[in-house]
C-alpha cells in the first residue's frame, strides 16, 4: 500500500472538471498531496486526514459534481 494522501489543494482555480481530476500527486511538507487540477504551482495546501488516492478522487468527483 502507498503512502495516504496528507493534503488537498483548496485553490479556487485549481478545481478540475469531475471527469478530469488528476491522479498526479506531488509532496507538501514531506507527505503526499493531490491537486484537483494537477497543477504545477500556486497551491493553496490543506491538511486532511490520510487517505488513499482513489478516496480522494471519489470526495473530490462528488463534491464537484454537487458544486456544478
Amino acid at each position: 500500500m502507498s503512502a495516504p494522501i496528507a493534503f488537498l489543494c483548496r485553490n479556487p482555480q485549481h478545481r478540475a472538471h469531475p471527469d478530469i481530476i488528476s491522479s498526479e500527486v506531488a509532496i507538501n511538507e514531506g507527505e503526499r498531496a493531490v491537486c484537483p487540477l494537477g497543477a504545477v504551482d500556486e497551491h493553496v495546501w490543506e491538511r486532511t486526514q490520510p487517505t488513499t488516492l482513489d478516496a480522494v478522487r471519489q470526495r473530490l468527483v462528488h463534491g464537484q459534481r454537487a458544486m456544478a
